[in-house]
């Protein structure tokens, strides 16, 4: 359960996927990047279950299971030159199974990434398809894989 006790906001989700909507310029995005570690909380709390996740990174966040969709996915969503594969890791590149003593496993990457790419239907011909060649909507998928799949099996063969 995701809470959020401040001065100007209160609410609590369950295991619920939050989608947040409103003219731009009116505060989304800033609240969003509060909840998911962007930004510095202002006042009050955030608590994920019952562990108040404030004073936690982004990085610490992720790892507890939020994930963040950015408004702009070409300049805060990926890397255009970097390859579909290297892009589904971002947030996990440093860690198992991905990495191990500062040298990266290119196989366990590429076993998760062809995995994800299945799932979520990203349409390519190559993991290694620099992301700034795919259609915006194979851009987006990337994105969504990235976030949303890295909390189901990560670096299984199987989604």
């Amino acid at each position: 359960m995701l809470r959020i006790v401040g001065d100007a906001i209160s609410f609590d989700l369950g295991n619920e996927i939050l989608g947040i909507a409103g003219v731009d310029g009116n505060g989304q995005r800033e609240l969003a990047e509060t909840i998911v570690g962007l930004r510095e909380l202002p006042g009050g709390k955030i608590g994920l279950g019952d562990r108040d996740i404030s004073a936690l990174a982004a990085r610490e966040r992720f790892q507890l299971g939020l994930a963040h969709i950015p408004n702009d996915r070409k300049r805060e969503g990926l890397i255009g030159s970097m390859g579909i594969a290297e892009n589904l890791v971002l947030k996990q590149h440093a860690e198992p199974p991905f990495s191990r003593a500062g040298m990266m496993n290119w196989r366990r990457v590429r076993k998760s990434a062809a995995a994800l790419v299945r799932q979520f239907d990203i349409r390519t011909t190559s993991l290694d398809t620099p992301i700034s060649t795919l259609s915006g909507g194979n851009q987006q998928k990337v994105v969504l894989a990235r976030e949303l799949g890295a909390h189901a099996n990560p670096g299984s063969s199987s989604p």
